[in-house]
């Protein structure tokens, strides 16, 4: 078996420079655009300090008080919304309550019923004679009914 030939560190070092140089040009391409995107950036960057710039001459030149004024005007009516909000949602959890109240002693409200009555195409609305008045249908008063006793389970006698 032959030895490979030792050559000199600095031919080793030349030889990774040259390598890791190829490798940087390779990545190169991708660069380019990382750069031009950079670029647009900066580009971008700059237009928004003009704007920047502008808008706070503009902030520095309105009129303060009247936008206090007009802030404080927009949380009164708030508040006033907020209250009458508030006064509802209390109506109507009373109104909830008394409702539920009443199911839980087994009273119901009547149950309104219209009848209607399907016309064939082309015919005439009927005369108000002939129109049904909404009724009110009361729920039918039953008393419930009693079952027999069960037969018991037994294990095969």
């Amino acid at each position: 078996m032959s030895e490979a030939k030792k050559l000199p560190k600095p031919v080793y070092a030349a030889a990774g420079a040259g390598e890791l140089a190829l490798e940087q040009l390779r990545k190169l391409p991708g660069r380019l655009g990382e750069l031009r995107e950079n670029a647009r950036l900066e580009e971008r960057l700059g237009k928004a300090r003009e704007n920047l710039r502008d808008v706070g001459g503009k902030v520095r030149g309105l009129d303060k008080d009247g936008l206090r004024e007009a802030a404080m005007t927009a949380v009164g009516v708030a508040a006033a919304t907020a209250a009458k909000a508030q006064v509802k949602a209390r109506e109507t959890y009373a109104d909830l309550i008394e409702r539920g109240e009443r199911v839980a002693a087994g009273e119901r409200s009547p149950i309104k019923v219209r009848a209607t009555i399907a016309k064939p195409e082309g015919a005439e609305a009927p005369s108000a004679a002939e129109t049904p008045e909404a009724k009110v249908a009361e729920e039918p008063k039953t008393t419930p009914r009693k079952r027999a006793p069960r037969a018991k389970k037994t294990d095969g006698e």
